[in-house]
C-alpha cells in the first residue's frame, strides 16, 4: 500500500482514478470500476460527478522517479543530452507497441472499408 493517492498511468480505463484508488488501497481495479458503474446508475450520475471531481483534484502518477531527486531523468542523468547509442550516435528507438497496434488497426479498417465498398458497388449494379 502506497502513502499517496495518484491517478494511475498504467491501470487506467478513462482517467485513472479507479486504478489509483485500487493501487492505494490494495483493491481490484476492475471490481472498483464495476461498483462505480452500477453506483452511477443508481445515484442518477452523482458518482460520475464525484469521479470527475476526483480526476480534477488527484495528481497524475509519475512514470518513474530516481532516488536522487533528479526528476526521473532516467539512467542517463549524468549527461545533459539524450542517451547516445553504442557508437556515439542517436539512440535507436524501436516503435512502441501502441504505434504498431494503431498501424494494424488502420490496415484492418482499410481492408474492411474496401470490402464494404465493393459490396455496395455490387449492390448498386444490381447483382
Amino acid at each position: 500500500m502506497t502513502n499517496h493517492l495518484y491517478r494511475s498511468n498504467t491501470d487506467r480505463m478513462l482517467l485513472g482514478v479507479c486504478g489509483g484508488l485500487a493501487k492505494r488501497y490494495a483493491f481490484d481495479a476492475t471490481l472498483l470500476r464495476v461498483v462505480l458503474a452500477v453506483g452511477c446508475l443508481f445515484s442518477a450520475g452523482t458518482l460520475l460527478l464525484i469521479y470527475l471531481i476526483c480526476a480534477a483534484v488527484m495528481p497524475k502518477e509519475r512514470l518513474y522517479a530516481d532516488s536522487y531527486g533528479m526528476g526521473g531523468a532516467g539512467w542517463n542523468h549524468w549527461g545533459s543530452g539524450p542517451a547516445a547509442g553504442p557508437y556515439g550516435g542517436a539512440p535507436h528507438q524501436a516503435p512502441t507497441t501502441d504505434a504498431m497496434m494503431n498501424d494494424l488497426e488502420k490496415a484492418q479498417l482499410r481492408k474492411e472499408l474496401d470490402h464494404y465498398r465493393a459490396k455496395v458497388a455490387q449492390y448498386e449494379k444490381g447483382e
